[in-house]
């Protein structure tokens, strides 16, 4: 779904000296105020220096939301489990709004082992089959190697890289609209 150009602004909340936490907002054009990145985010969150300081920081980023009196708060990919949700619950509903929760959608959480054969060795049966699977077909279509592409051919590559999404079928075909693109394209100039 296309949306109405958002307009993204980083809050940084300093309390003293050092930055505690930065909040990545976006602000629709009917003034719903979000968190910036809408679908292309895996997580949404406030970033913090330390763990010990979320709680902190949420409340300030959720207070600084709720005195700007924007018309809807609309919170999406935030992780149930931090303080985040609940900072805004709190915080909106002390200025007089309706807090709707739902679950949106669930998130896989992976942690990895120190090493690739320590990841493959966490495999079942079966994945590990589909993972030597996949790696022996890679590795006999030809040499495979990694590189960071320059300036100057960052353009054709990911045209090329566009060109490969859209020739895909289903929801990742779906997935590359031209906001979609837009964003990449952002991503690897800055």
């Amino acid at each position: 779904m296309a949306r109405a150009h958002e307009a993204s602004a980083a809050i940084t909340l300093s309390i003293g000296a050092p930055v505690r936490g930065i909040a990545a907002l976006a602000r629709e054009a009917d003034g719903t105020i979000t968190f910036a990145g809408g679908h292309l985010t895996d997580e949404q969150d406030v970033v913090v220096a330390a763990p010990s300081e979320e709680a902190g920081v949420a409340t300030a980023v959720a207070e600084w939301v709720a005195a700007q009196r924007p018309p809807a708060v609309r919170l999406e990919f935030v992780p149930e489990e931090g303080p985040t949700l609940g900072a805004f619950d709190s915080a909106l509903t002390a200025a007089g709004y309706q807090v709707i929760r739902s679950r949106q959608t669930v998130s896989p959480v992976l942690s990895l082992p120190d090493s690739y054969d320590g990841y493959v060795q966490s495999l079942g049966k079966k994945e590990r089959h589909e993972l030597r699977r996949k790696v022996r077909r890679l590795e006999s279509a030809g040499a495979a190697s990694f590189r960071f592409a320059s300036h100057g051919e960052r353009g054709v590559v990911l045209d090329r890289f566009f060109e490969l999404h859209r020739l895909s079928r289903g929801e990742k075909a779906d997935f590359m609209t031209p906001d979609a693109e837009h964003f990449f394209r952002d991503i690897a100039d800055a």
